[in-house]
């Protein structure tokens, strides 16, 4: 069993039944609490379940920011 700190309304989200099931999962939907485009991850780590997220337009915008340095 894992330790979910927060609100247990986080369990039936897929990043962290997959978490839970593979190590790590991932997600990305429109955030309710948010109005936004968000990216989830979570992962395992010391028998707890740690679970991050970000703005997909912040992260678009970094990899905008390489393109130039890419091409």
């Amino acid at each position: 069993s894992y330790k979910i700190f927060g609100s247990l309304k986080f369990y039936d989200r897929k990043e962290i039944k997959d978490a839970i099931t593979s190590e790590n999962g991932e997600d990305s939907r429109l955030s309710k609490t948010l109005g936004v485009s968000t990216y989830y991850y979570a992962m395992q780590y010391n028998g707890n379940i740690i679970r991050f997220s970000r703005d997909l337009n912040s992260i678009i915008s970094v990899f905008l920011g390489l393109v130039p340095v890419l091409v």
